[in-house]
């Protein structure tokens, strides 16, 4: 494992102990009596989901999602140690001040609107990260398709092979086009919520389509840990499990539409 991610995972694992500490704490304080604890809510909300989700995130992506350009595999490190940096400063910082009212969000009456804003949003970066991942498995399959041969001929060349990769890539546009378009409506101040549902579709759906057919038209070779799509793979239906399923999301559309 890099040493940069060594470093994110190991902060990251701090910050979990150190919200979990202080969740105990919180839970405990309305039977002592010490109500002068609550306030630090905000700051154990940020250790969990800063600190230790988004940290964590971070330092696996670093490890598993290299870049395979020439010169350095994965980009230039010191990017990753700013990152590092930044989102520590930030998570405390932002913990603290919240704590103590520094914080311009959280107004008295708009603690919903800032959750909604920042639920929506954090939605809709999972799904930009989708497609990001569902771009860089079919452009590793596009590569090996193109270089493997059979019977003298490159895979790719065959119509099962690039009628399963022409289905992907619909997929991926599929997935790019819903994203943009809930995007979209968010920066204008519109109501997003059917636009945010279909992208989680897509997302979730044709991410797992799409890097299932990585691996599938890879052969026996993607599903081998030492190449890298198979990473691809797994990190598709991460994020599908936490924006959802496919179904979940027709079943809210339909539940609109019926009403």
């Amino acid at each position: 494992m890099p040493r940069l991610s060594v470093w994110l995972v190991r902060s990251a694992l701090l910050a979990l102990m150190a919200g979990t500490a202080l969740g105990a704490v919180l839970l405990a304080a309305p039977g002592f009596g010490w109500t002068e604890v609550l306030r630090w809510r905000p700051l154990h909300a940020e250790l969990l989901l800063v600190g230790w989700l988004v940290q964590l995130a971070l330092g696996v992506s670093w490890w598993i999602l290299p870049r395979f350009r020439s010169g350095a595999e994965r980009g230039p490190e010191g990017l990753g140690w700013l990152a590092f940096g930044l989102v520590n400063a930030g998570a405390i910082l932002a913990g603290v001040g919240r704590s103590v009212g520094l914080d311009g969000l959280a107004l008295a009456g708009r603690g919903a609107e800032a959750l909604a804003f920042t639920r929506e949003r954090s939605l809709l970066g999972l799904c930009a990260l989708q497609v990001g991942v569902a771009e860089r498995a079919l452009e590793i399959t596009a590569r090996y398709v193109a270089e493997r041969k059979q019977f003298d001929r490159p895979v790719g060349s065959f119509q099962a092979v690039h009628t399963r990769a022409a289905d992907a890539y619909v997929d991926l546009q599929a997935m790019r086009l819903t994203s943009w378009r809930a995007l979209h409506l968010l920066e204008q101040g519109e109501d997003a919520s059917d636009e945010l549902a279909i992208a989680k579709f897509w997302a979730s759906e044709g991410g797992a389509r799409v890097t299932y057919a990585a691996q599938h038209l890879h052969g026996g070779i993607g599903v081998d840990i030492d190449y890298p799509v198979h990473r691809y793979y797994l990190w598709a239906r991460q994020i599908g499990i936490h924006l959802g399923t496919g179904s979940a999301q027709l079943a809210l559309l339909g539940q609109k539409i019926a009403s």
